[in-house]
């Protein structure tokens, strides 16, 4: 039988999407630390079911002006956003090439990467890294049928959008076009389109309710 892997299963996002789907594998840093490849090349191969398609929930934000920043706040959003992604690409790359399997990878970007707001400025540059690197990804293997995608995410009800502030949600949730946050289901939805469409490489699909 072939699984879906949700690295970041555990934060606010992660947890909204087991209640669409129970049947995807759900992790947490606890599980797999993706800053180091041998625990990701350790858990992809010595399971005995085979991976058809690993999606990236991780991400941290330090919300911050870039001249507060401090090393450590830098440090944290690079491991995790930038470090972390690419070990798990290469790592899930090998598998699908050893596994010969035609496999996808979806990673998480945000719809900061091309419209950053006040103090995310190193997360809005790692999520443009994230969009970047799926075209390259893309290029490089599609020979191989193995696919890579991102969603850039607008404003969800939970995950990272509820450390904004109940006074600043309100103000936000007026600037969406559909006057609403996004739900769930409807990142699921986004999730198994690009399980599913094997036609769709290399794009970043905006989900942002016409933000």
């Amino acid at each position: 039988m072939n699984k879906v892997i949700v690295f970041g299963g555990s934060g606010g996002l992660g947890r909204m999407l087991q209640y669409e789907n129970s049947e995807y594998i759900y992790l947490s840093s606890k599980d797999v630390n993706l800053k180091n490849k041998n625990e990701i090349n350790h858990f992809l191969n010595n399971k005995s079911y085979n991976i058809e398609s690993i999606v990236n929930l991780s991400g941290i934000n330090i919300n911050s002006i870039l001249s507060k920043l401090s090393n450590d706040d830098v440090e944290s959003m690079i491991d995790i956003n930038i470090k972390g992604t690419l070990n798990l690409v290469s790592e899930s790359i090998n598998y699908f090439k050893s596994k010969n399997i035609q496999g996808n990878i979806i990673l998480t970007s945000s719809i900061l990467s091309t419209n950053p707001v006040y103090g995310t400025g190193v997360y809005s540059a790692c999520k443009s890294f994230i969009d970047s690197i799926v075209k390259t990804c893309a290029l490089e293997n599609s020979k191989y049928g193995i696919r890579c995608n991102s969603i850039q995410l607008g404003y969800f009800d939970g995950g990272m959008t509820y450390t904004i502030g109940e006074e600043m949600l309100e103000k936000l949730k007026r600037t969406i076009p559909l006057y609403r946050y996004g739900n769930s289901s409807e990142l699921y939805q986004t999730i198994n389109f690009l399980n599913e469409n094997k036609y769709i490489t290399g794009q970043s699909i905006r989900v942002s309710g016409g933000l």
